[in-house]
């Protein structure tokens, strides 16, 4: 029969298509008559498929759709509704497909729709199964395998895996809403002010340590990853943040742990204080992959990976080489990415890119760029996140971190205010960390040594390598504004405005001069409705800044609502409502 209704052209869903009774979701009408030729029905109690000649009929099944596609009420006669007519049985009928997502390699991705459970999917496919290779529909269901027993937060959750009825391979997954990794930094290069707003390096830093966590958890299900880079990693709207593409994920031998019988197939000793049969180690990942495929030390080489992200040993193709540390290396590639913009290695070729990559010929992060970092804190490159990467992106796989743990606790320490393990951090370089991890201190400390150089100046020469000792002192501790905005902006994401203040107001007092502090602290004292703090910072602001407009309109609510409010009342909802709006144009909070 045909996909449409006879009378109002709307399209039948394929549930309604295949009932005895088939009414149009729109209009009403009958789609097709009740009678005559026979028509498939789903008969309640039974998910097999049967024939029926009329409505009439024994056992018969009666659907009828309202005005909307989502909803199919099953009645069968004399016996009320029905919830199991609800479900389609057919895994063809279960997912209805629309547009192409993306394609890669031989598969591609579509969005659908799970008829039962009512959602969008993205569902991959491996088109023309029948005539594709017997390893690559074996790999094909390797990743899905792989991935759907990689349970974790931030590793793309699988639904399904099946044959559709055309014979081809597919399985379902989590449908992200959002942006990948590879997007975000493409915006913020090529100058999207507002990217570089939304993502500063500390949200990014933020995405990355998921990311680590993520492949850390597949390295203790002794899974590596293989093709780790920006373009796999997925940013939702809402901070989620997902791993894909395991399509060429390895599964590395067990370790083998004291008291197991790996290397002779014994089962293991009870241990004292140990009870018998229970492993130390999670439950090992199972995939046709070892079963059927080979691995190990007889593999041919193949190149299988993206350059400029796939370690040296990759590259020459010792794919029975890897281990842990090739996604260390991706991850250092990764967060190089994020710092610079740019790719470690570049080439014309596939060829100069492999031979840069073994040869390690990778461009210091600080010349890249030019020089201009505008999503780092004060359009300036952290040297201690450069050496981190630089570590990570080691030639050899000994030199690189030993596991993605290792490299994490180094970044969770830049984050924290403290030196990492790689960085050259000198005396004064860990004096001016000190400083930026104790606010308070700081500004006592900074205080106190501009007191001790004048004093000292007072009564001996003060020489000029400790005057500029002194200054860089001073000038690491006015370099902490940025960061201070920053962390402010963080708690206000966290609705934590009192923090976001302490944090405002320890920046101006580092740099009074900046208009943008000033409007930023309006903002949040405005939102608090501390109106009259409000309009002295906005004005402090006009002052630096006559010509901004946002600030002069937000001085103008400010001055307008206290116009309204009598003196101890709060604001009339009127008033509110016009301050909601404003904010909502700013796009504030």
């Amino acid at each position: 029969m045909s996909d449409t209704c006879p009378k109002c052209g709307a399209k039948l869903d394929a549930a309604i298509k295949q009932a005895a009774d088939i009414r149009c979701p729109s209009c009403g009408a009958a789609a097709a008559p009740n009678g005559g030729a026979d028509v498939k029905t789903v008969v309640v109690g039974d998910a097999a498929r049967q024939s029926t000649s009329a409505e009439g009929t024994s056992g018969s099944t009666r659907i009828i759709a309202p005005h909307s596609t989502d909803r199919v009420r099953v009645e069968r006669p004399g016996s009320g509704l029905s919830a199991l007519g609800l479900l389609v049985p057919d895994p063809e009928a279960r997912y209805i497909r629309s547009g192409v997502v993306a394609r890669g390699g031989q598969a591609a991705v579509y969005e659908a729709r799970d008829v039962n459970i009512r959602r969008r999917v993205a569902m991959k496919v491996l088109p023309d199964s029948r005539t594709a290779s017997e390893e690559d529909i074996l790999r094909f269901i390797h990743e899905a395998q792989i991935t759907g027993q990689l349970e974790h937060p931030s590793i793309v959750p699988v639904y399904d895996l099946g044959l559709a009825q055309d014979g081809n391979v597919y399985y379902t997954m989590k449908y992200i809403r959002g942006s990948s990794l590879k997007d975000i930094i493409k915006r913020i290069r090529e100058g999207d002010s507002e990217a570089a707003r939304l993502y500063p390096l500390s949200r990014l830093l933020t995405i990355f340590q998921k990311v680590c966590d993520a492949v850390a958890f597949a390295h203790s299900r002794r899974v590596i990853h293989c093709d780790l880079k920006p373009e796999n990693i997925m940013v939702g709207e809402y901070g989620e943040v997902l791993v894909t593409d395991w399509g060429l994920a390895r599964i590395l031998p067990p370790r083998h742990l004291p008291g197991r019988g790996a290397d002779t197939g014994q089962k293991a000793q009870p241990q004292h204080g140990r009870p018998a049969g229970r492993s130390q180690q999670p439950p090992a990942i199972e995939t046709v992959e070892t079963d059927r495929l080979p691995s190990g030390p007889e593999d041919e080489p193949a190149i299988m990976g993206t350059p400029g992200f796939m370690p040296p040993e990759q590259a020459l193709g010792k794919t029975a080489a890897l281990d842990e540390r090739a996604d260390v290396y991706a991850l250092g590639a990764i967060l190089y990415n994020i710092l610079t913009l740019h790719l470690p290695v570049s080439g014309q070729d596939l060829d100069e890119l492999i031979r840069k990559t073994v040869a390690g010929e990778i461009i210091p992060p600080s010349a890249r760029a030019g020089g201009r970092f505008p999503h780092c804190p004060g359009g300036k490159l952290p040297e201690s996140l450069a050496a981190v990467a630089m570590k990570a992106l080691a030639p050899a796989p000994d030199d690189r971190y030993r596991m993605v743990k290792e490299m994490q606790r180094d970044i969770e320490a830049y984050q924290t205010g403290f030196a990492v393990s790689v960085e050259q951090a000198g005396v004064f370089r860990q004096f001016a960390l000190f400083l930026r991890r104790n606010r308070t201190a700081s500004a006592v400390a900074g205080l106190a040594v501009t007191v001790l150089v004048v004093t000292v100046g007072a009564y001996t020469a003060v020489t000029a390598r400790q005057r500029r000792i002194a200054e860089k002192t001073l000038a690491d501790l006015r370099a902490t504004a940025p960061d201070l905005m920053e962390a402010a902006a963080r708690f206000i994401e966290r609705n934590d405005f009192d923090a976001a203040l302490r944090r405002m107001d320890f920046a101006l007092s580092l740099e009074p001069a900046r208009a943008d502090y000033l409007a930023a602290r309006g903002n949040v004292l405005q939102s608090l409705l501390r109106l009259e703090e409000a309009e002295r910072s906005y004005e402090a602001a006009l002052a630096l800044d006559p010509g901004n407009r946002t600030v002069r309109e937000n001085l103008d609510i400010t001055r307008r609502i206290r116009a309204r409010t009598p003196a101890g009342a709060a604001p009339d909802p009127a008033a509110l409502a016009s301050l909601a709006a404003a904010m909502r144009l700013q796009q504030r909070y």
